[in-house]
């Protein structure tokens, strides 16, 4: 078999890079640039360690602690709220993905956890309203995304924490009632 003539080459190397060209997108860089920092050892792990609530006057404020296991500093740590399912009466004012904050900074648009700490985020606040378990999402206005839970609901709601330099993780939260009092169970 001959070798490949000028011409041949030539094509070969344009349709290289037509299909690199076409192909290329956002996605692949951002998995080729964390591929690389991993193999670096420039990606940390975080994980989900507890929820608990916070009770201040008759308001409990649930936190979900999330913790840095890797070797350097989480960078740009965030937290959404994916979706609620089973929610009888959403509120109108929550779009998802909803952006869960820091517990106490409303909004601050950097969390580094350093290795081996943990940051609290506040997931919602609950409290009671003539005899029912009144939840809202934003902590900062209570009122505005303001929803009830019935005796007899389960809201199964799914959370992602992303960061500049770890993997995105999910875990999924069940809330109920259980006679007179809120159940967070995580499911996953």
């Amino acid at each position: 078999m001959p070798p490949p003539s000028i011409y041949e080459i030539g094509f070969m190397a344009i349709g290289v890079i037509l299909i690199l060209s076409l192909g290329w997108n956002e996605k692949w860089a951002d998995h080729l640039a964390r591929l690389y920092r991993k193999t670096k050892g420039q990606i940390t792990t975080l994980e989900f360690l507890e929820i608990y609530p916070d009770s201040l006057h008759g308001i409990n404020r649930w936190q979900a602690k999330i913790h840095n296991q890797g070797q350097i500093t989480a960078k740009n740590v965030r937290m959404r709220l994916l979706s609620i399912d089973n929610l009888r009466h959403p509120p109108a004012t929550v779009r998802f993905p909803y952006p869960i904050f820091r517990r106490g900074l409303l909004d601050l648009p950097e969390c580094r956890i350093n290795r081996g700490d943990d940051a609290d985020f506040q997931v919602f606040t609950q409290w009671m309203t003539h005899d029912k378990f009144t939840t809202a999402l934003d902590p900062a206005h209570h009122g505005i995304s303001a929803v009830t839970i019935d005796p007899d609901e389960c809201w199964i709601m799914t959370y992602d924490v992303t960061a500049e330099n770890a993997d995105t993780f999910k875990f999924i939260l069940q809330m109920r009632v259980d006679r007179d009092a809120i159940v967070i169970e995580r499911k996953n």
